[in-house]
């Protein structure tokens, strides 16, 4: 998620926080709106089921380098929107190395920070919120298809 710091103060006033500290599917979501309908904030979501989360891990060899490349891919992505971007905040998952290794041209010269606990950030925050609305609106639809609730 990009911000700036008008958009990080309406984000943070909005109650975005650490998806993790979230119980509600229904708080996720409504949150997740209120990140999509902020003004001036641009967003990314990379999002894989099994089937391309199995064939992907199988390509990068290990987990870190996978997020590396879905980490590196929304840095992109959102920079084709905001050129003018001068950092990149992301959760330090792994060696700082591996995520500048994964970004491509555009992403190269941006001045990248990576941190742990990243969500303590609201663009992270609001970042995990997107992403864990994803997650549960998979789990929905994939519950409705087996027919089955997925826990």
């Amino acid at each position: 998620v990009y911000t700036d710091s008008d958009v990080a103060r309406r984000l943070v006033a909005a109650g975005v926080q650490d998806s993790k500290a979230i119980t509600s599917d229904a708080r996720i979501r409504a949150l997740a709106d209120t990140v999509r309908a902020t003004p001036g904030v641009e967003w990314d979501v990379v999002s894989m089921g099994p089937e391309r989360y199995n064939h992907l891990y199988g390509e990068a060899g290990n987990l870190n380098r996978l997020l590396a490349w879905g980490h590196s891919t929304v840095i992109e992505n959102l920079l084709k929107k905001r050129p003018d971007c001068p950092r990149a905040l992301s959760d330090q998952f792994a060696h700082e190395s591996v995520l500048k290794k994964a970004l491509g041209p555009g992403g190269r010269t941006i001045r990248l920070d990576q941190r742990t606990k990243g969500e303590s950030d609201v663009a992270v925050a609001a970042a995990s919120i997107l992403a864990r609305e994803r997650f549960i609106d998979w789990m929905d639809v994939a519950s409705k298809k087996l027919g089955i609730s997925l826990p």
